[in-house]
């Protein structure tokens, strides 16, 4: 009886093992190359403040990526604009925004707040997952992240819902490759969420 209870034991991990996605080699054989622009004109400082600590404002990034051979589909969080595009590889164009009204100790700035900013891919099956993580809010107002995605127009795409990770060590327990995104000196976002 005790070694039939072991079998049983052991074919039941083998099938919840075999059930568990298998995780991606290789993320960074995904990453393509991303032209960095100059840091300070990337980003747009803002005289909104309530305090001379605060300085307010929104920092743009860009970062290119390919699909996995195996890939069919991306899925993208609901707010997130999506542009069809004839490129092979996918574009995400971000915007970090600090505006935030509070009374700090020391100085705040979203030339620092925005490295706790950024997004990240996971590839669960065909699908490969895109998230934001960063961002805070409070009644004084705070931080968020935003994204404009060009994706190639053989490539289906999906939504979810899902805010950006506010908690940084959720974010890093999931399986995200954070994507290396570097300054935009041209604001590009700017270009695709003016006209939605």
């Amino acid at each position: 009886m005790k070694v039939i209870r072991m079998l049983m034991y052991g074919l039941a991990a083998v099938t919840m093992t075999g059930c568990a996605a298998p995780k991606f080699p290789d993320y960074q054989s995904l990453m393509l190359p991303s032209k960095s622009g100059s840091e300070k004109q990337s980003v747009v400082l803002s005289s909104f403040s309530a305090n001379p600590l605060v300085q307010n404002g929104e920092a743009y990034e860009h970062v290119r990526f390919r699909i996995p051979d195996t890939g069919k589909a991306i899925a993208v969080p609901v707010g997130t604009i999506v542009v069809p595009s004839d490129r092979e590889d996918v574009v995400v164009y971000l915007e970090k925004s600090l505006g935030w009204m509070g009374h700090p100790d020391g100085p705040v700035s979203i030339m620092n707040d925005k490295k706790r900013m950024g997004a990240g891919i996971r590839v669960r099956g065909p699908i490969l997952q895109l998230g934001l993580y960063g961002g805070s809010t409070s009644f004084e107002g705070g931080s968020s992240i935003s994204a404009v995605v060009l994706v190639p127009q053989s490539v289906r795409v999906k939504t979810y819902e899902k805010r950006p990770f506010n908690d940084l060590t959720e974010y890093q327990s999931q399986g995200w490759f954070t994507l290396p995104a570097v300054p935009d000196a041209e604001r590009t976002f700017l270009k695709y969420s003016k006209t939605r």
